[in-house]
């Protein structure tokens, strides 16, 4: 089948290993690793993504992600107390506009943001947001066509600027439209499980449609109406 891949950064480890290296402690929970290659949300230390965000309205920008470590973090809500997460650093590889840490819990089945910081271009944190539940970045049991799901997500978001934490519950939608679609980025060409997401934020919905390749991770995504990222290339751990 397709996957005609032009990333110089892939290393051999795509076939190999199991996820997370050795990541079935992250969150002190048992799991059933599944192995790096057949995996559709790889996420271990030194993984790391490359994605070009175009703008519908114009302008584009590159993204850069890396899974920089695991941290023992404290989740202030719905008595979750401290975790061991993996830290997903986001950061602007154009300009050095702002640094964004989303620290993800993943079980082998699951992986939810728990908590998400973004600091300004002077290094001081503006905002927090914690999810109670974890706000789902994957499930790697729902991977079916026409499966569909929703979520309610309680989000605590504190603008760091002494104004009160703001609590507003959030209500995801999910379904999966298609698996092995072929798609085409900077990377290369991918065969993709195709998942939209909608959500309604005050009187807007806003749907995304994501696009996971085995071995990958996120090729693609599309928020309707607004921008697209694209993958332009990957490393991903043995």
């Amino acid at each position: 089948m397709v996957k005609s891949i032009r990333i110089l950064a892939i290393l051999v480890g795509l076939v190999m290993g199991c996820m997370g290296c050795g990541a079935t402690d992250v969150g002190d929970q048992d799991t059933d690793t599944t192995p790096v290659g057949e995996d559709y949300y790889p996420m271990a230390v030194g993984n790391s993504w490359t994605y070009l965000e175009t703008f519908d309205m114009g302008g584009s920008e590159h993204l850069f992600y890396e899974v920089t470590g695991i941290e023992t973090v404290d989740l202030p809500y719905g008595d979750l107390g401290q975790q061991e997460l993996f830290a997903l650093e986001n950061t602007f590889a154009d300009t050095p506009l702002e640094k964004r840490i989303q620290f993800i819990g993943d079980d082998g089945v699951r992986a939810d943001r728990l908590q998400h910081l973004i600091w300004d271009r002077d290094g001081v944190l503006t905002k927090q947001r914690d999810f109670v539940p974890g706000f789902l970045r994957f499930d790697r049991q729902k991977v079916s066509v026409g499966e569909q799901w929703s979520e309610s997500v309680d989000r605590f978001t504190d603008l760091k600027d002494g104004t009160a934490v703001v609590q507003s519950t959030v209500i995801y939608q999910y379904e999966i439209i298609a698996a092995d679609e072929p798609v085409t980025v900077p990377a290369g060409t991918f065969e993709c499980l195709k998942v939209k997401r909608t959500v309604t934020v005050g009187t807007d919905p806003e749907e995304k449609i994501y696009f996971f390749a085995k071995g990958i991770g996120k090729v693609k995504e599309v928020t309707t109406g607004l921008k697209m990222e694209e993958l332009t290339s990957v490393q991903i751990s043995p």
